[in-house]
């Protein structure tokens, strides 16, 4: 099977900007796992519900920290053609 019949073709997504408590409601809202953290069109990190909980909440981070502080930099990415 190719990967784009199991992919979502237009994940969740927050930018690098967003505060930690609002990336959490943005990937409670869609329902997903892990939540791309994107500048423009590049993807640059995600952040997971381990990443909220583990980076910002028990390590005593403000709600006002931002996405890019809690999540992982640089995801895995497949690159494809348009279909």
């Amino acid at each position: 099977m190719q990967v784009k019949y199991a992919m979502s073709p237009w994940p969740a997504d927050v930018s690098p900007e967003a505060a930690v408590e609002e990336t959490a409601r943005r990937r409670t809202g869609a329902g997903v796992a892990p939540l791309l953290v994107v500048d423009g069109d590049d993807a640059i990190g995600m952040v997971t519900d381990r990443d909220l909980v583990v980076r910002a909440m028990a390590r005593g981070f403000p709600s006002r920290l931002k996405a890019e502080g809690a999540g992982s930099v640089g995801p895995p990415v497949v690159e494809a053609a348009r279909w």
